[in-house]
C-alpha cells in the first residue's frame, strides 16, 4: 500500500469487512450503495477527503455519461 490509507466501499457490512481485513490496518470501510444519490451522499459524508478514487461501480451497457440514469 505504500503508506496509503484506504477506504473500501461496498453495499454490505460483510463484504466491506472482508475486504478491509484482507488489506490490513490502514483500511477502513464505509457501507453505502453508490447506485443511489443517498448512498453517494453517505459515502462522501463519511469520507470527504479523497486524493485518489478508484471506481468500480459499473453500468450494464456502454452509453454516454449523460445517458446514465441516477437510479437503476
Amino acid at each position: 500500500m505504500e503508506g496509503a490509507n484506504v477506504i473500501v466501499n461496498g453495499r454490505s457490512e460483510a463484504s466491506v469487512k472482508a475486504a478491509t481485513e484482507k488489506i490490513g490496518k490502514r483500511a477502513r470501510g464505509v457501507v453505502a450503495d453508490v447506485s443511489t444519490a443517498a448512498g453517494c451522499a453517505a459515502l462522501v459524508n463519511q469520507a470527504p477527503d479523497v486524493d485518489i478514487l478508484v471506481n468500480n461501480a459499473g453500468i450494464f451497457e456502454p452509453k454516454p455519461f449523460t445517458g446514465i440514469p441516477e437510479t437503476i
